[in-house]
């Protein structure tokens, strides 16, 4: 655990000395979420930080995981929600 801090919410994070790649390079990027609906659209918890990484890697493949029972029909999306290019669920 030499590399990982505590971070928001007691969740263990890499420090800020750690070499990070840019989200263009990243070769699969998995979500999680609160709820997913079928066109790929996701709720989270509300602080954009997805969303925000997720526009940096326009090209980079999308994977939401959820349980079947957070998956909807149809979520609001606004014009800063990133769709997934598929949704994972047990």
């Amino acid at each position: 655990m030499g590399d990982l801090q505590q971070g928001y919410g007691g969740i263990q994070e890499p420090k800020r000395s750690c070499p990070m790649d840019l989200p263009s390079q990243m070769d699969l990027i998995i979500v999680p979420g609160v709820a997913f609906d079928i066109r790929g659209y996701r709720l989270g918890r509300g602080g954009g930080y997805y969303d925000r990484l997720l526009r940096k890697a326009p090209c980079v493949p999308k994977i939401g995981l959820c349980f079947r029972e957070q998956r909807v029909r149809k979520l609001p999306a606004a014009f800063h929600d990133v769709m997934m290019d598929s949704v994972i669920t047990d």
